[in-house]
């Protein structure tokens, strides 16, 4: 039975491979995923020839949006043939002759294309690695760090030799902090490294696409996680109800801002896996534990995962709203709860009638999760910036811009 499922996941990829801008709809997504879960027996050299085929496709998938919106580079360089290049300006070609709301639905539908091949691209070629240790998944709150390849030692970075403290930079950060991940969140192990009495583990996950160079990789400390050699069941982000929404983010208010910040619940483990000598401010604590968020994490957590982590992913997500020339009267009247008023570098929500919420860099690392009147905030941002219905095809530089994306509907 697994085999016959797994021909009818090659026939549906062959035919992405065929059709670049086919649709797929979210039962077709689930089953497509369904079957990635499932365990397949292929040699070492079999699942590298599969990494190869898919991350081709990404980059055919990729081309293609390029040429009709602001579409981030995740795939790694693939040289394409003359087929592929001609294939592509076919596909580019056929987009440009639809209307334009049937363009972008299109658009959207490839744009899950590329992300699956990706994650199929990056498992197996994972899981062809000599050093292939496994899986595993989140018992808790689980951060990953940017390390050394030859000296993983979270030890270092969460207390810093001859200090009291964590490893801040000059911005009071501390850098090697790539992301905190929720509980049950299930990731890959490419390899297993010992230091001194900790055991860590070089990691990816199907969600986080941050570059490695040669001399660091990706770690976590095994005790926050339970290991398996078989692959555990991907938790699908559903995207929760606007009501559940709002309350998440509510119940931030208050929590610290801090660029790149991922979890404003913090990870009080890593105080208790990692013991301070002297006892640490309330202030040393919050940032020991990672207790912050920025403001694309403040909307991906309130959503459980399911919007894009990255705020210039958001200028093109979800659908546009009508506002370009638009007063910041007509512009309030217009909004709805769970709008996003975003540009390059920073989202803020629609909370209600008359707030939005965000979490706000302030200098002197004061900012914080807040809630401010809608009007007050839109006349400020109309200090320096005005709307615009599209942000890649708007000729007004990305400082002078900003645009509302909507989920429901098109305005």
């Amino acid at each position: 039975m697994k085999k016959v499922l797994w021909m009818i996941l090659i026939g549906i990829l062959n035919l992405w491979y065929a059709w670049a801008y086919v649709t797929i709809d979210e039962s077709d997504a689930a089953q497509i995923e369904k079957q990635i879960n499932s365990t397949v027996d292929l040699t070492l050299e079999q699942k590298k020839e599969k990494s190869k085929m898919f991350y081709s496709l990404a980059r055919k998938s990729y081309e293609i949006r390029k040429a009709f919106t602001y579409a981030t580079n995740t795939v790694p360089w693939v040289e394409l043939s003359w087929n592929d290049w001609n294939n592509i300006k076919q596909r580019i070609a056929i987009l440009k002759k639809l209307w334009s709301a049937k363009r972008w639905k299109i658009l959207v539908q490839l744009r899950n294309a590329q992300y699956l091949a990706q994650e199929l691209w990056r498992l197996y070629e994972i899981e062809s690695f000599p050093t292939f240790e496994g899986y595993w998944v989140a018992l808790t709150a689980t951060p990953v760090f940017q390390l050394p390849r030859d000296n993983p030692d979270i030890n270092e970075v969460i207390w810093w030799p001859w200090t009291q403290w964590p490893k801040f930079d000059g911005s009071n950060l501390i850098r090697e902090v790539i992301v905190v991940y929720p509980k049950w969140t299930v990731f890959s192990l490419k390899a297993k490294k010992m230091k001194w009495k900790n055991t860590y583990y070089e990691v990816r996950t199907n969600e986080f696409d941050a570059k490695e160079d040669e001399t660091h990789s990706f770690y976590i400390d095994s005790r926050f996680v339970d290991v398996s050699k078989t692959r555990p069941k991907d938790i699908i982000p559903k995207l929760p109800s606007s009501e559940q929404i709002l309350l998440n983010m509510h119940n931030a208010i208050g929590s610290s801002y801090i660029w790149w910040g991922t979890y404003y619940q913090g990870v009080p483990e890593l105080n208790n896996y990692f013991p301070s000598d002297v006892k640490l401010s309330a202030n040393q604590l919050k940032q020991k534990t990672l207790k912050w968020v920025d403001c694309s994490w403040l909307l991906y957590q309130a959503t459980n995962g399911y919007t894009p982590r990255n705020s210039h992913w958001l200028l093109t997500y979800w659908n546009a709203v009508e506002i370009e020339w638009n007063t910041i009267d007509q512009i309030v009247k217009k909004l709805r709860p769970l709008d996003l008023i975003v540009w390059a570098g920073h989202v803020i929500i629609v909370y209600d009638a008359e707030h939005v919420i965000e979490s706000r860099w302030y200098p002197w690392f004061k900012g914080w999760v807040m809630m401010t009147k809608t009007k007050t905030r839109l006349q400020e941002i109309f200090e320096t910036r005005q709307p615009v219905n599209n942000w890649s095809e708007s000729k007004k530089w990305k400082a002078e811009k900003f645009v509302v994306r909507r989920r429901y509907g098109i305005m």
